[in-house]
Order: C-alpha cells, then sequence, then structure tokens
C-alpha cells in the first residue's frame, strides 16, 4: 500500500492499522483526467463500508477492513507487503478487454471468471501480464501467490454478484488489490472498493433474471443505466456522475436485507 497521500487516498500509520481517507476527487486516465465532486468522498465512504461489511465479510473473504467509525474515514489492517498487482475479474466482455481481444464482441458472457493481472506501474499503464509468465514465476519462485489473489478476487467477485442480481444489477468486471497482512503473512483483499473499481449495469427492462445459456447477454443488460466511474472517463457532467454513485451506494444500503 502507498503509504504517501495520493490523489485518492491519504494514509496515516498508526501502529497496526492505517486510516484511509474519502476524498472528493476523481481521476482518470492514470491521473490526466481529475475533477473534484463535492459529497463524492462520503459517498465512496458509504459504499465501501457496505461491500466490506454486508457482502464481504458474512461471505468469510479475508481482507484488512476493520471499521468505519467516521463518515469518510475507515480503519484496516497495517500491510506487511503489498503485491503491486491490480487483480481483474471478467463476467461480461467490454471496455479495455475487448481491445485487447478485438475477435471478441461486446456482451459475451464467460461463465468461467476470466482473471487477469496488471502490473501496477503507471508510467507504463498498468501493463497486463501474460498467464504463461505467471506460472512460470510461481515455478521458479516457489510461490502461489497468484493462484491465492485468484481466490481472492473469485470470492469476492462471486459475493457481490449475487448481491447485486437480487436487486437485477448485473456485476460486468470487478478490481482488487491484494497485500499481506498479519503474523504469519496472509494475502488479502485490500484498498478500497467503489464505483471506481467496477462495472455494474441494470437489468434491461422486463429482465428478472439473466439467462446465462446464452453466449451473449448484451440485450439482457441495460449498458445505458450503468452506474460506475465510466460514466466519468466517458465525460459525462459530474453531477450525473454523483447522483449515479449515490444509486449505487444505495444498491449497497440493501444488502444485508438480501443476504
Amino acid at each position: 500500500m502507498h503509504i504517501l497521500v495520493t490523489s485518492i487516498w491519504q494514509f496515516c500509520i498508526l501502529q497496526i492499522t492505517l486510516i484511509l481517507y474519502f476524498t472528493d476527487n476523481i481521476t482518470a486516465g492514470d491521473g490526466v483526467k481529475k475533477d473534484t465532486i463535492p459529497g463524492k468522498g462520503a459517498i465512496d465512504w458509504r459504499t465501501n463500508k457496505n461491500i466490506f461489511e454486508r457482502c464481504l465479510i458474512p461471505n468469510g473473504i479475508p481482507t484488512h477492513y476493520v471499521s468505519s467509525p467516521e463518515v469518510g474515514y475507515a480503519v484496516v489492517r497495517n500491510m506487511r507487503r503489498r503485491v503491486a498487482l491490480e487483480v481483474v475479474g471478467r463476467r461480461v466482455a467490454t471496455g479495455s478487454f475487448l481491445d485487447l481481444y478485438p475477435d471478441v464482441r461486446e456482451g459475451k458472457y464467460f461463465p468461467n471468471l476470466v482473471t487477469q493481472f496488471f502490473y501496477k506501474d503507471d508510467p507504463l499503464h498498468d501493463p497486463l501480464l501474460d498467464e504463461r509468465f505467471l506460472k512460470v514465476i510461481e515455478q521458479k519462485k516457489k510461490t502461489d501467490v497468484y493462484s491465492q489473489a485468484t481466490n481472492r478476487l473469485t470470492g469476492t467477485f462471486l459475493a457481490l454478484e449475487a448481491a447485486l442480481a437480487k436487486q437485477r444489477h448485473q456485476l460486468i468486471d470487478l478490481k482488487i488489490e491484494v497485500g499481506y497482512v498479519g503474523e504469519p503473512p496472509e494475502l488479502v483483499v485490500v484498498d478500497e472498493i467503489t464505483t471506481g473499481s467496477l462495472r455494474v449495469w441494470p437489468f434491461a427492462e422486463g429482465v428478472d433474471t439473466l439467462d446465462t445459456s446464452q453466449e451473449n447477454v448484451l440485450s439482457q443488460l441495460n449498458k445505458g443505466g450503468m452506474l460506475d466511474k465510466q460514466i466519468y472517463r466517458e465525460g459525462g457532467p459530474l453531477d450525473r456522475v454523483k447522483s449515479k454513485f449515490e444509486v449505487f451506494a444505495e444498491l449497497t444500503d440493501r444488502f444485508l436485507e438480501i443476504v
């Protein structure tokens, strides 16, 4: 975890815990595009709190999360070591995945979650790591970090996907970060999970349950109703971005009711 102030997070070391502060800043394109949305930090705090407390922890997913004692602040366990990876799971093909695999049509449904690893490096624009390379590294270094990270991603994705599906929304893709905490060190989900960490689209009108026997589910989803940061990336007005983030936070408010 970066201990220094970033455009999104500020961290303060408090012995074995950290204080995470949620700001009103919003960025895209590795910080090239940036703005401030008053009230966004409180929405992100609420979303993150709900996801960890009402979805991940009840499903037994190991995390660094401790509590959210005050609006805008979360207490988390300090990491012994952060893994410099973004771990991404994809259920429905869209976005940059289509650039990497131009033969894949948008809306393709992956019954088996597609997992990708991106090396965290802004100047290099977080390059995708080749799966074969990762397997060689695991064998040479006698480590199972990538396998463990995949397990953490899968557990997180399935828990969040199920909670959203009960409210007629589909988790399209999700990015998490992982790090080691405790003694002996355990690989857990770290950082935040908010609208900047995922894509989520509502079901199309009249659809209550996705027919996943279909190879492509785009017609069953309302992409235009997206509730995530992609709205900002595409140049949506800031008031619309904020209102969509608020709608997503409301979905997470209801997680405990639908478990």
